[in-house]
Formats: structure tokens, sequence, C-alpha cells
């Protein structure tokens, strides 16, 4: 590989977070309603169909559900959408084929004043009828699943948490870009997830060592949490408890604040080498930021 630069010390700690990320226990640190919700969707994709309407429906409306997505405070927003995954025939093998061109015209639908894509086309409206904009997260997490977890996934936190990465690194050039601003450009077929997935792949590619979609996104997701000091779902209902109790320090969200609280007075801490790991790096990044 190319002399990329950056932190070497840095990098490797990234690295080493990552190839902990790989093992089969990784989510074996007292998370069970991380790990319960997770499976209950992997196991609702393997007993419904992608070619079926109301499947597809029950699938989003999970996803929407467990991650928090919000489509459904969107009017006819998730029925929208699975009627258009549905017609666009947006399968396992479609997003693979997307990873490999960075082309979202595979996801174009030609049907005269109805056409649309999947990606661009704009799901639901408010409550006074004013039109709602791109379902990008959704549609991310939903691909995620029915890939097999070989799709990355577009949301808040890995926009937050992603630049902080490519810093942390030490990487000099400039961070590539997570989104595409111009909602004319969403419409015409360059969304957002063209972007976002350039930037994911990018980052992979310089971390190297056999990381997956998969693994990128949990170290965003669970340094990002632990970041914005929302646990609830990165520690058992006890430690969340414990927490409370001990760590009195909030931030302006009134949030726990990793940077301000005593870490190593944790159990959780001190016990789970990968997440007192995830925990360090959240800290030095919120102290740095």
């Amino acid at each position: 590989m190319k002399n990329l630069g950056g932190d070497t010390r840095n990098i490797n700690q990234i690295r080493e977070i990552l190839d902990s990320l790989k093992e089969n226990d990784v989510y074996d640190y007292s998370i069970a309603d991380f790990i319960d919700d997770k499976k209950a969707i992997e196991n609702i994709f393997k007993l419904t169909s992608g070619s079926k309407r109301e499947d597809v429906l029950l699938r989003l409306t999970v996803i929407d559900s467990m991650y928090s997505t919000q489509m459904n405070r969107r009017y006819y927003a998730l029925d929208e959408l699975a009627e258009k995954i549905v017609c666009s025939h947006s399968t396992s093998e479609l997003f693979l084929t997307f990873l490999k061109r960075y082309d979202t015209t595979l996801f174009n639908v030609d049907k005269g004043k109805d056409s649309f894509n999947l990606w661009g086309e704009k799901y639901g409206i408010g409550k006074n009828g004013d039109e709602k904009g791109v379902a990008v997260s959704l549609i991310s997490k939903y691909a995620y699943f029915e890939t097999g977890l070989k799709f990355p996934i577009y949301d808040s936190i890995a926009c937050e948490m992603y630049p902080r990465i490519w810093k942390y690194c030490g990487w000099k050039d400039k961070t590539p870009k997570l989104w595409v601003l111009n909602e004319k450009q969403q419409l015409e077929g360059e969304p957002t997830i063209i972007a976002f997935t350039k930037a994911i792949d990018e980052l992979i590619r310089r971390l190297g060592g056999g990381i997956t979609y998969d693994h990128l996104d949990r170290l965003l997701w669970f340094t990002g949490k632990i970041y914005r000091g929302n646990l609830s779902l990165v520690v058992s209902r006890k430690d969340y408890e414990w927490c409370i109790k001990n760590w009195p320090e909030k931030d302006k969200e009134g949030n726990f604040d990793v940077t301000k609280n005593n870490l190593s007075k944790a159990s959780f801490y001190r016990s789970n080498s990968r997440l007192k790991a995830m925990f360090d790096l959240a800290k030095i990044l919120k102290t740095n930021k």
C-alpha cells in the first residue's frame, strides 16, 4: 500500500479495536438488549421475503422502531418505501452490485410519470401535507440486513464520528465528504449514499487488515454512543443504573460525560478490554474535539 502518512500509533490503536471486533463474542459484554434487537431483525429477514410488499413493510417497521430512524413520524412513508423497494427489485444482489459500481441508477424504475429512484425519492408527508425528504438512513439499514451485514449503514452517529476518526489517524489530506448537500443532486441520481460509501471504502482501505463494513459500523456506533454519553444500549440495565448513581457529571444535553466521570470505578470498564478500549477512544476524541 502507498504510504499515506498519518499517526502510526493512533492508527494502530484503531486497528487493534477493529481486530477485537472481529471476534465471535464481540457482543458478549452484557448489552443484551442490543444483541436481541439485532438478532430479531436478522431472524425477521430470514422468515420474510423481499419481493412481498407486506413483508418488506414489516422489515422496515421493525428496523425503524429498533434503530429510531423515525420514518413512522412521516405519514405514509413506510408504506411508500416498502412499495418502492419491491418495485425496484432491491435485492441483496442489487445492493452488492451498487457497492462495486457506485451507481444509483441501478435503482431507477421507469414508469412514465411515476418513474423514481429508490435513493432519490421523497417519502411521506407531514401533518399539513408538506412533502418530506429522502430515506437514505433507513434504506441503508435495510440493505445492511438484506445483504447479511455487508452494506455500510448511513446514520448521524457514523457521520459524526467519521471525521473525528479520520483526524485522529493523522491523515493530512481533506476528510472525504459524507453527504451531498444539494437536494437537486439527490433527485438526479447523485445521492448521499454514493459519497458516504466512497468515504467508508476509503477509510477501510487506509486502515486495511480485512476490515468489513460491519466491523467499522460497530466501531463508529459504539464509540459514537459513548462519545455522546448515551449508554442505554452500550451497557446492561444494571450497569446503566450504576452509572446513574456513580457518574454525576453530565454534558449540556444531560448525558453522561465520558471526559469528566471516573471510568475506572465502573466494573464493566475494568472487566472488558474491548469495551474499555472504546471508552478510552471516545474520551480521547471528545477531549480533543
